[in-house]
């Protein structure tokens, strides 16, 4: 699909739709789900997905290329106290603010757990 990009790390994007969208490392997605991410860890080094060529079927098949893992780098984490997972103190406002201060997106209809599951899908502390 021309604009769709690999994920080289777990994703959960929420769509236009309302619904959340998983995807694993390898998994191609859509382009307008690709949009809405703007993590740009999730990609790697992937670029789009590019059309794949008509190879006959007397070819040999081409040479797999390694994916390098997502390495994590806490280089840029941020300095904000990740929230507890109950309680008052752990409330969505508090894991949304914990959550955009690490660059990971946080949509109005985002409910507490979703928005842990995606800073751990996003590769961020959640404890």
């Amino acid at each position: 699909m021309p604009g769709s990009r690999k994920a080289a790390a777990p994703v959960h994007i929420h769509g236009p739709d309302g619904q959340t969208h998983v995807f694993s490392p390898g998994d191609e997605v859509p382009a307008d789900l690709a949009r809405r991410v703007s993590n740009p860890d999730v990609w790697g080094d992937n670029a789009e997905v590019e059309e794949t060529p008509e190879v006959p079927s007397d070819s040999p098949p081409p040479p797999a290329t390694p994916t390098a893992p997502v390495e994590e780098d806490d280089s840029h984490e941020s300095d904000s106290e990740i929230p507890p997972k109950s309680g008052p103190e752990g409330s969505r406002a508090a894991w949304a603010e914990y959550a955009e201060s690490v660059g990971v997106t946080v949509t109005s209809t985002m409910k507490r757990n979703e928005i842990i599951a995606a800073v751990e899908s996003a590769g961020h502390p959640t404890e």
